[in-house]
């Protein structure tokens, strides 16, 4: 029997969140969750334990004969109230990014990030979201926009997942040519 291709989603809750809808609308393939909410990214760095749990499950999936394909990222929110955090975050998501290929071998592999939504009142909101625009520059970086997507009751999740969902898949196959 062959195995779905695998997508890695890590990040924080909103990744968490849509997962379900991901599985249920693309039942062709295999979504690994390593999403861990309110973690800032500074957390998901080469060392911390979500990183390591991340390369763990990422290398396991390898070592079981997976076809990993694209990793989804949705991280930010928490990195929005300190300016330095927020000043920082571009060039730590992208060390996390770096330190994830060389950890894994995979260093085509693209990734599917999410840019901020709608700003909801966090002091450095709009520079973490300047900077996730910027990093997209790279041929293996591909952002995810969801600035006109409404919120729940505890912004900054949203209030329904299927469109970010559709938006991730859409993105990624247009990064795989598929």
């Amino acid at each position: 029997m062959t195995t779905p291709p695998i997508v890695i989603c890590a990040g924080q809750s909103n990744m968490d969140k849509m997962i379900p809808v991901l599985r249920s609308l693309y039942t062709n393939y295999e979504f690994l969750n390593a999403a861990v909410g309110a973690t800032s990214i500074t957390q998901w760095q080469q060392g911390q334990t979500v990183y390591e749990d991340l390369i763990s499950m990422t290398q396991q999936a390898i070592a079981d004969g997976g076809d990993i394909r694209a990793i989804f990222f949705s991280q930010g929110e928490a990195d929005t109230s300190i300016l330095e955090r927020a000043e920082a975050w571009k060039t730590n998501t992208q060390s996390f990014y770096t330190s994830f290929q060389a950890d894994t071998g995979l260093t085509l592999l693209p990734m599917i990030y999410a840019q901020l939504g709608a700003d909801y009142g966090r002091p450095f909101w709009e520079t973490v979201k300047r900077l996730q625009a910027e990093m997209q520059v790279h041929r293996t970086k591909h952002m995810v926009t969801l600035d006109d997507l409404a919120y729940g009751d505890t912004p900054p999740h949203y209030a329904d997942y299927e469109v970010p969902a559709i938006r991730f898949m859409a993105v990624f196959k247009k990064a795989l040519g598929i």
